[in-house]
């Protein structure tokens, strides 16, 4: 078992950027986490493929467990 953000998260990116998880992706299967945030700078939106520790969660509690078998 792993523990994930679920789609729809709020987070930040580099401690000032306001972003939501738009995608989870699980690259292998030692549980190697990305996400896809979704911000937009000034009138251009922005996705971007993140590794977890790039993001911080807004709400760290929120999470979901998914089983890699």
């Amino acid at each position: 078992m792993i523990e994930v953000y679920p789609i729809g998260s709020a987070v930040t990116i580099d401690g000032d950027i306001s972003a939501y998880i738009k995608r989870v992706c699980i690259e292998n299967e030692s549980g190697d986490i990305t996400y896809e945030c979704v911000w937009w700078d000034e009138r251009k939106r922005v996705l971007e493929w993140l590794p977890a520790r790039e993001i911080t969660p807004k709400d760290p509690n929120r999470k979901t467990q998914i089983s890699l078998t």
